[in-house]
Order: structure tokens, then C-alpha cells, then sequence
């Protein structure tokens, strides 16, 4: 046998392994041709059209998100900015522990608000 026959005989017997490994009921796939199976009994996902009513509270529920977001930036900046002011002006430790505690308790605060809020029941 000649180099390129052995090599056409690997491949055919990988083939037929494949082969055997394939169901006998299996189907062949087919390409999405984007059309959707109306034969399915209309249990497809359809995409769902938003209100204005929903898309007005979304924007309303995102401008509140994002103003509370810059809002306790602000306020974790200027806790942090002050309580560095005072080490470096007076070498005082106790006011890095008392930021420590403050960061502590505004982060577990804004934590329980947050999953308060994912698990308040309304959909």
C-alpha cells in the first residue's frame, strides 16, 4: 500500500467509528433559516413589545440608580479625603480606624438596601 492509501483508509475507518457512535433515530440539523416552527403549538419565546409606561419607570428607576450611585461616591470620597487630611496634618491613627469603621458600616448598609431591594417580591 502506497502512503496516500493508508491515510484514505485511517479516514474511512474514523468515519465509520463516528458513525456508529450516531442513534439511529437521530436527524440531520438543519440551518435556522429565521423563520419560526408554527407547529410547535406557539410555545416559541416571541420578543415582548415594552410600553412607554414601562419604558418611562425603567428611565425613572435608572436616573434614581445612577444619582444614589454619585451621591455615595461623593459622600465615600469626602470621608476618605478628610480622614487623610487629618492623619497627614497630625499623625493621628485613630482617625484611619474611625474611617475604617464608617466605610464598614455605610458598605453593609447600601448592601442590605441593594438586596432588599432585588428581593422585595415585585416583578
Amino acid at each position: 500500500m502506497t502512503e496516500p492509501d493508508c491515510a484514505n483508509e485511517r479516514e474511512n475507518a474514523s468515519r465509520d467509528a463516528e458513525r456508529e457512535n450516531i442513534p439511529q433515530d437521530a436527524e440531520e440539523d438543519k440551518p435556522f433559516d429565521g423563520q419560526l416552527d408554527s407547529s410547535s403549538g406557539g410555545d416559541s419565546p416571541r420578543p415582548q413589545q415594552i410600553t412607554p409606561e414601562q419604558r418611562q419607570a425603567w428611565g425613572v428607576e435608572n436616573f434614581k440608580n445612577n444619582a444614589a450611585f454619585l451621591i455615595l461616591v461623593g459622600c465615600l470620597g469626602g470621608i476618605v479625603f478628610f480622614a487623610l487630611c487629618e492623619f497627614c496634618n497630625s499623625g493621628n491613627e485613630d482617625a484611619l480606624k474611625t474611617t475604617a469603621d464608617t466605610l464598614k458600616t455605610f458598605g453593609l448598609t447600601v448592601m442590605g438596601f441593594l438586596f432588599g431591594k432585588s428581593t422585595s417580591g415585585k416583578q
